[in-house]
């Protein structure tokens, strides 16, 4: 039996956790958008529910693992659209770290504490679980940088550019609706486009160079008026 201090301890600082993401959804939810980030989050979800009831049933699978990511992935790449600022940024990071917790314990039933750290000097084969687990916060700091990177694409520009969402949003919305009406996957929406998935997330987050978002923007608008 652990000591009853360990305990309150370990309670205290899922409390504080708590209560910083609680703040990070509330800095979020002065950006103008973040009702139609919500509505695109749970319709998407939505769809990938229909996809797969339930997802797959078998817990610590590789098909539910990816399946999870899906979800993962869907509120990362909507969220990241709300980035606008260093705080901002803190608040998304925070966000992430929490529904990684999450969806590790929808993939395996355990808490992410409950995974020991992954030895740098372990000999033989990495346990599945450590390895499935180092896989979920790899995609997590990878989202974490894309929320850096759309602010690095800000840097230079003028205040009220930085700050103008509606074009982003609009551009976001539109690969949405070009992916579904299509019926594709965003990576070969990217593939289709010409660019590599990276720059293809980074732009449709609001980020990457001019240069790019015009090409994608002429790629839509092609979609939208098909040649005769």
């Amino acid at each position: 039996m652990r000591p009853p201090n360990e305990d309150s301890q370990e309670e205290e600082v899922e409390r504080k956790r708590h209560e910083a993401v609680i703040r990070a959804f509330e800095l979020l939810e002065q950006h103008p958008n973040f009702s139609a980030a919500r509505v695109r989050v749970h319709d998407r979800e939505q769809d990938a529910e229909k996809s797969t009831p339930g997802g797959p049933l078998e817990r610590l699978s590789e098909p539910r693992f990816e399946y999870c990511i899906k979800l993962f992935d869907i509120e990362g790449e909507e969220y990241l659209q709300l980035v606008a600022s260093l705080e901002s940024a803190k608040a998304y990071a925070t966000i992430m770290d929490d529904l990684a917790r999450r969806v590790f314990i929808l993939f395996s039933g355990l808490p992410l504490e409950a995974v020991p750290p992954t030895s740098p000097f372990a000999t033989g084969p990495t346990p599945h679980l450590l390895l499935y687990r180092d896989r979920l916060l790899k995609r997590m700091r990878y989202w974490v940088i894309e929320a850096h990177r759309r602010l690095s694409a800000f840097e230079g520009q003028p205040k009220e550019q930085r700050n103008e969402v509606v074009g982003v949003q609009s551009l976001a919305y539109r690969l949405d609706e070009a992916v579904a009406c299509l019926d594709i996957t965003h990576d070969e929406m990217a593939r289709r486009i010409g660019i590599g998935k990276t720059t293809y997330f980074a732009v449709k987050g609001g980020g990457g160079k001019r240069s790019t978002q015009l090409r994608v923007e002429q790629y839509l608008c092609k979609l939208d008026k098909p040649e005769p």
